[in-house]
């Protein structure tokens, strides 16, 4: 039984999340034992999620006519999608300790 390196596994890793198939119909494709793939991708998903978890992503504040028109003050857009508008009045103060 071949032994995969982590490198061999997280280009696979990305091929599979690319591809949109199932892990078992991937993995037969590509010829890896199902158990193996199922260990790195359940592994790589775990760090993924971690590495998202921790705080906040920076933010941009867009053009202040942009601001002006959608009368937002600030427009947070959250890596899962979420797009947060605040509105009124901010504190430069809170903005940065919402993007630390």
């Amino acid at each position: 039984m071949k032994r995969y390196t982590e490198e061999e596994m997280l280009e696979l890793y990305g091929q599979w999340q690319a591809s949109g198939m199932s892990r078992v119909a991937f993995a037969e494709e590509q010829g890896i034992p199902r158990h193996t793939f199922y260990y790195w991708t359940s592994k790589f998903d775990k760090a993924n999620t971690n590495q998202q978890a921790v705080g906040f992503q920076s933010i941009t504040v867009e053009s202040p006519q942009l601001i002006r028109e959608s009368r937002a003050t600030a427009i947070l857009h959250f890596p899962s999608g979420v797009v947060m508008e605040l509105q009124g009045s901010l504190d430069a103060q809170l903005l940065q300790t919402l993007t630390r």
